[in-house]
């Protein structure tokens, strides 16, 4: 158990999959959560009545984090609500893992360098900024940018920028005893992308994993909160992949 008591967790595309997860996770242990959102205004509800069950502080805003004037303002309301951010998670993204690149139009590719990277680089910005000394941040990427199937040419290029980016922030803040790290998933259960994809496709990415089973929201969360805890003082500039041993 860490004792989150106190502080503020940020969190982007926090209200569902990994984001909510992430947030419930430092719920439970005591921490105020700001979460944003996109468009789904049920789901931010539904956050928010849970956090409400477990007796927290919660702030949701609705922020594109393909816009960098959003992205400032959900910063600088947190701030102005709670006073303080103790904790940033860069969770906003864009999932693409079905499309050659023959068939990738130009939209797909803005959306995803919109959001993947200019919106986890003006996510970081600000958490460098606004981030309390001896504080974390910490960016969802994944293993896919490791490994990529064919259909995922874009989405893992984007997923593949985090990782040096995460490392440049780390050094920059470390002399504030502020630590960065990347969280990188494997195929994650429920996801957008792979309710899309047939059924034997998921069940070959489920099959290839030692656990026979893909990763699931609740196996990310634990791992930021550990991430933010005193524990985890000295990881600095690392990518924790969380896939149950899909690529090793």
């Amino acid at each position: 158990m860490t004792d989150m008591t106190g502080k503020v967790v940020l969190i982007t595309g926090g209200t569902r999959g990994i984001g909510r997860s992430v947030g419930l996770a430092f719920a439970r242990e005591g921490a105020t959560i700001v979460a944003s959102y996109t468009a789904d205004e049920a789901a931010a509800a539904q956050l928010g009545t849970e956090l409400d069950a477990l007796g927290v502080k919660h702030l949701t805003v609705r922020s594109d984090s393909a816009r960098p004037e959003e992205i400032r303002s959900l910063f600088a309301q947190a701030k102005e609500t709670f006073g303080r951010i103790d904790v940033v998670v860069s969770n906003a993204g864009v999932e693409l893992i079905d499309t050659p690149i023959l068939e990738t139009t130009d939209a797909q590719l803005d959306l995803l360098l919109n959001v993947n990277i200019r919106g986890t680089f003006y996510t970081l910005q600000e958490a460098a900024k606004a981030v309390e000394d001896g504080g974390r941040i910490i960016a969802t990427g994944s293993t896919i940018a490791l490994n990529a199937p064919a259909g995922a040419s874009l989405y893992s290029a984007t997923k593949g920028a985090l990782k040096p980016m995460v490392q440049a922030v780390a050094r920059e803040v470390a002399t504030r005893g502020i630590t960065a790290n990347l969280i990188t998933p494997g195929v994650v259960e429920g996801a957008g992308v792979i309710r899309d994809l047939p059924q034997e496709t998921i069940d070959q990415y489920a099959a290839f994993n030692p656990f026979g089973r893909q990763a699931r929201p609740d196996d990310i969360g634990p791992v930021a909160v550990f991430l933010a805890s005193p524990g985890a003082a000295f990881i600095n500039g690392q990518a924790i992949a969380v896939d149950g041993g899909s690529f090793m």
